[in-house]
């Protein structure tokens, strides 16, 4: 579900509401057909961090608030823009007050004022080359945008990881194989070859879910990639029974910094466990 909400939020922005769009609200609830659904996602650009969001009533097709903030060290928000569409009211932040670009983004805001079936964000990208020529300040406007749009890359577990077409080069292979080495993995090389899918099959263990939740013991100097991240950067999604998701941090717990936090993690202390059995079907002795 947050993969789902992240694509969506994407493709809102870029390009419009998507198709079907209206029939994606929480529907574990009566109340969430009307219920305000909330997309916000932090970025890290130029060194800076931003918050970009929208509130939306997906039965309805409308947005209702939407706004971009700067994170600043001191823990609070530097307003870029809100906007309360609801109420029909925008606000622009001291950071773009450069004369002349104030007075053109204050004519972009009003003209959707109280129109909730757009996004600023989205309307700053269409056909506003000659203004970001002009006003260095207004670049933030479309940096946040093609982030979201070249670079919040989204991949479901159908999905290929690559079409191979970047590995193709032998420069970046070289450059693949240099990243795996950083991680001491004991991978020295790395080789692109034609394998048939039958041969790749016939060496997949039947009993998979098996090896999925074996533990594996590791060999010495090898660097786990999840204990690579700061616990602040691992997340955990919970899926209720109801099909509520939560969503919560590795830094919510007392873990020891030694600990071995896959194996926990599969012991079930974090929760948000794979259920692999409905993958693979556990047979009854």
């Amino acid at each position: 579900n947050l993969v789902k909400a992240l694509d969506f939020m994407r493709k809102t922005i870029v390009s419009g509401l998507p198709k079907g769009h209206t029939d994606q609200y929480c529907k574990v609830a009566a109340e969430g057909r009307e219920k305000e659904s909330y997309f916000e996602i932090e970025i890290l650009l130029n060194k800076k961090y931003y918050a970009y969001g929208f509130e939306i009533i997906l039965n309805q097709s409308r947005f209702l608030s939407e706004w971009l903030v700067e994170l600043t060290p001191d823990h609070k928000e530097k307003l870029v823009f809100s906007r309360d569409i609801s109420k029909g009211i925008y606000e622009l932040g001291e950071e773009i007050m450069e004369k002349g670009l104030i007075e053109k983004l204050s004519v972009y805001a009003e003209d959707i004022q109280e129109d909730g079936s757009v996004l600023f964000l989205s309307i700053m990208n269409q056909n506003k080359k000659t203004l970001y020529q002009q006003f260095a300040q207004a670049g933030i406007f479309q940096d946040i945008y093609m982030w979201i749009k070249n670079h919040l890359d989204i991949h479901y577990p159908d999905r290929p990881i690559s079409d191979y077409s970047y590995m193709a080069k032998t420069e970046n292979v070289n450059e693949i194989c240099r990243t795996i080495a950083a991680f001491g993995t004991g991978i020295t090389d790395v080789q692109t070859v034609e394998v048939p899918v039958e041969k790749v099959f016939a060496h997949i263990p039947k009993q998979i879910q098996d090896i999925l939740l074996a533990d594996i013991e590791e060999s010495d100097g090898t660097v786990r990639l999840l204990d690579l991240l700061r616990r602040d950067e691992i997340w955990f999604v919970n899926k209720r029974n109801s099909g509520k998701s939560d969503i919560y941090s590795l830094e919510e717990y007392s873990a020891r910094f030694d600990q071995k936090i896959d194996k926990v993690y599969l012991e079930g202390r974090y929760g948000g466990i794979p259920v692999f059995h409905t993958v693979f079907p556990l047979r009854k002795a």
